[in-house]
């Protein structure tokens, strides 16, 4: 148990309520281990993090260039016509809400 644990059961162990404390620890969850698995685990230098991380970019897919410029346009497109949408519907409610208070 940690250290928290035992002071707050300590008044009951104090008094006498054993039952009570182990009701309360039995519904406690369990402790985590500070390390998964409890293995120490050797960290690895610099050098053999941007070895790692150069392995990994080779094996992402890159998109060729037309395929960007495709994904450009239509994100292009999408942008417009969102603020195209939002734009209208302020203007709609303003010009709404100005008549209705105006």
């Amino acid at each position: 148990m940690c250290a928290g644990r035992t002071d707050a059961l300590a008044p009951l162990l104090a008094a006498g309520k054993i039952e009570v404390v182990r009701t309360l620890v039995g519904t406690l969850p369990p402790e985590p281990d500070p390390i998964p698995g409890g293995v120490q685990r050797h960290r690895a230098g610099i050098f053999q993090f941007m070895r790692e991380v150069r392995g990994e970019i080779g094996k992402v897919n890159w998109p060729l260039g037309s395929d960007l410029l495709t994904y450009s346009r239509v994100t292009a497109v999408a942008v417009a016509a969102m603020t195209s949408l939002i734009f209208g519907l302020d203007v709609l409610l303003s010009k709404g809400l100005l008549r209705i208070l105006g």
